[in-house]
C-alpha cells in the first residue's frame, strides 16, 4: 500500500483521537448541544418568580450530564440548573435530508415525551421532585446566566432562548443510607425507607409511572425527605392505582437497593424490610 494511504489513515485516527479526548475533557458538553432546545409542545413558559432571579444571579458550575440535560450547580451548592440537551432536535434536523423519514416521527415522539414528563412533575410533583421552575419555551423575562464548563471556561447565556429547569440540590439515596449505616442510626434509616417508598406509592396513587425508576441514580433526599431527582421519564398510567400492584411494583423497584444493602450495609436490612411491610 502507498505511503499516502497510511498517512490518510493516520490523519483520520488522529482526528478521531483528538475528538474523543476533547469529548472526555469537556464531559460531552458544548453550547451547540443547547441551541434550539425548547419544547415542541404548545404551552408557554410560566413567569419566572422574582425570588429565583437572585438564584440565577450566581455562577453555575458544571455538575453532570444525562440523556436529557446538562446539570450545573449554583455557587451556594443549593440549586441545580438543568439545561435540556437538544439531541432529538438535532436528529430531526439532519434526518430531513436522509431517506429515513420514519425516524423523524420517532424522535419527535421522544422529544415530546421528555417535555411532557417535566410538565407532569411541575404540575403535580413539585414537592416530590424539589422542582422550582420549568422553562420549556422561549420567553422574554428571564435573566442571563453564567455557566462554568468542565474546563473552567465561563459562558454567558440568555436564558430566554433556552429550555431549562431549576431544582433543589439533593443528597443521592445510596450515600444518604450509607451515612445512616455509618452512624448506626437505624431510626433515621427506617424513616428514609418509609419516605422513599411513600414517594413511589404517592406517584402511583396519582396514576404517574416512571420509565426509569432506578433508585441509585434517580432518587435522593432533601433533609430527611425523599425526592425524585431525575424527572425525565414520567407518564400517566391509571392501572397503577391498584394497591396490590403498587406494593408489587415498589418491591420490584427496590430490589437493586436491597442487593446493595446486602453487600454493603446489611445492618440496615431490618429497617428496609420493616418499611416494605408497612406499605
Amino acid at each position: 500500500m502507498s505511503k499516502r494511504f497510511f498517512l490518510g489513515i493516520f490523519a483520520i485516527l488522529s482526528i478521531w483521537v483528538t475528538a474523543r479526548f476533547c469529548h472526555h475533557q469537556t464531559k460531552g458538553f458544548r453550547l451547540s448541544k443547547l441551541q434550539n432546545n425548547t419544547t415542541c409542545l404548545s404551552q408557554p413558559s410560566p413567569p419566572l418568580p422574582n425570588d429565583l432571579r437572585n438564584v440565577l444571579g450566581q455562577k453555575f458550575r458544571f455538575f453532570g450530564r444525562g440523556l436529557q440535560s446538562f446539570s450545573f450547580v449554583s455557587e451556594d451548592e443549593t440549586t441545580i440548573l438543568k439545561l435540556f440537551n437538544n439531541r432529538y432536535q438535532r436528529r430531526i434536523s439532519w434526518l430531513r435530508f436522509t431517506p429515513f423519514q420514519e425516524k423523524i416521527s420517532y424522535n419527535q415522539k421522544k422529544w415530546k415525551m421528555a417535555f411532557t414528563s417535566y410538565q407532569i412533575a411541575y404540575d403535580h410533583l413539585r414537592k416530590e421532585t424539589g422542582l422550582y421552575y420549568v422553562h420549556p419555551a422561549r420567553s422574554t423575562d428571564c435573566p442571563s446566566a453564567v455557566l462554568v464548563d468542565p474546563l473552567g471556561i465561563e459562558h454567558h447565556i440568555d436564558l430566554n432562548k433556552y429550555g431549562f429547569a431549576l431544582q433543589k440540590k439533593a443528597t443521592m439515596a445510596y450515600p444518604y443510607f450509607a451515612t445512616c449505616a455509618a452512624a448506626s442510626d437505624f431510626e433515621k434509616a427506617k424513616a428514609g425507607f418509609d419516605s422513599l417508598f411513600a414517594l413511589l406509592k404517592g406517584k402511583m396513587e396519582r396514576g404517574i409511572e416512571d420509565r426509569d425508576p432506578l433508585i441509585r441514580t434517580n432518587f435522593g433526599f432533601l433533609g430527611d425527605r425523599a425526592v425524585q431527582i431525575d424527572i425525565g421519564a414520567l407518564f400517566y398510567n391509571s392501572s397503577l392505582k391498584s394497591p396490590e400492584k403498587q406494593k408489587e411494583d415498589i418491591e420490584k423497584i427496590s430490589i437493586p437497593l436491597k442487593h446493595w444493602l446486602e453487600t454493603h450495609h446489611p445492618q440496615l436490612l431490618p429497617s428496609y424490610y420493616d418499611a416494605l411491610q408497612d406499605l
